[in-house]
């Protein structure tokens, strides 16, 4: 059995959702394809003691594999991994977009750290019942699925429920870390939500916007007036057929947000020639977008990093407490 890096972080606020048992970090999120981040980056996506980490993440594992020996399982702890850098998903980079397109259907061709999961023979000969008894003494309720900040199986639960022994392997190497309480940050993340908005209705990139669609639609993909609006189609698609929920901005959601299938031996891959012809249709759009951003990107990024600032300036405070809290256990 092997862990792949399994969630797509999408949105100005992003979750990390951290497949239990698969060590390493989440792929970082694509900052609007610009080059170098955001000033919001230091407060969303503060950097990471990589040492700290795996020596909490070996941790976490010997926690689990007491845990599970406590209720009648044999579990062999994984090694924590050096994981590189993410790969960086950049619209800029037109060679990168005749490869992967926007990064959503195609991540699987790059090549991506791998670990043999030490349980996976065991698990295998095991019957249905006993495998299901497995993974609910080992994820509990949440579907093979533990929801944190700060990513490698380590950092900070924020989701309710039981969350099996890697909840309480959680629980007890971050033994003072509290859920991130994000209602507390409701009104904060309602106005970073409209960031999108206020750049894209900027005079200075406006017009663009509309230069843009334009582009699209003599390139035959018409229909599209927001900037978000090809990639998060084909975020749909690929949702649709992984049978993930997506989430876009009338959902509630910050942008685009897709829920990956419970882990487990059972979980069946999307039809390979519905993958194959998405992948094709991703990569002809992402190109076609590419190629019709012409100066968007440039003066969208001098726009958002000016209205980030500004941002920050206003919200200091509320960013620090937040970036605090996503720290627990960092």
């Amino acid at each position: 059995m092997k862990c792949r890096n399994l969630a797509r972080l999408v949105g100005a606020v992003s979750v990390l959702v951290v497949i239990a048992g698969c060590s390493g970090p989440i792929a970082g999120p694509d900052p609007a394809a610009t080059p170098g981040g955001r000033p919001l980056d230091a407060y969303l996506n503060p950097p990471v003691d990589q040492a700290k980490q795996k020596a909490d993440q070996q941790k976490i594992e010997e926690a689990v594999a007491r845990c599970m020996k406590e209720q009648g399982f044999e579990y062999t702890p994984q090694q924590p991994m050096d994981w590189p850098e993410p790969p960086k998903i950049d619209l800029t980079d037109r060679g990168w977009v005749e490869k992967y397109g926007y990064g959503i259907s195609t991540r699987d061709e790059e090549p991506m750290p791998q670990q043999e999961d030490p349980n996976g023979d065991r698990i295998k000969k095991m019957t249905k019942k006993q495998q299901d008894a497995y993974f609910k003494a080992l994820h509990g309720d949440g579907g093979g699925m533990a929801t944190t900040r700060g990513g490698g199986g380590g950092g900070v639960p924020i989701g309710g429920g039981d969350a099996g022994c890697y909840g309480k392997a959680q629980q007890e190497v971050f033994p003072d870390a509290k859920p991130v309480d994000f209602e507390e940050f409701k009104d904060l993340f309602d106005a970073m939500a409209k960031l999108d908005q206020q750049v894209e209705s900027d005079p200075r990139v406006a017009p663009l916007i509309t230069e843009w669609a334009g582009c699209l639609a003599g390139a035959g993909h018409g229909g599209f007036s927001k900037i978000k609006e090809p990639e998060d189609s084909i975020q749909k698609k690929w949702a649709d057929l992984n049978g993930w929920k997506f989430m876009n901005d009338s959902d509630g959601g910050s942008g685009s947000v897709v829920q990956a299938q419970p882990a487990g031996p059972d979980r069946n891959p999307p039809d390979p020639q519905k993958v194959a012809k998405l992948r094709a249709d991703e990569i002809k759009l992402a190109l076609a977008d590419t190629d019709c951003r012409k100066d968007y990107t440039k003066t969208a990024t001098d726009v958002r990093t000016e209205l980030e600032q500004r941002f920050i300036d206003e919200n200091k405070a509320q960013l620090e407490r937040f970036r605090d809290q996503l720290n627990q256990g960092r």
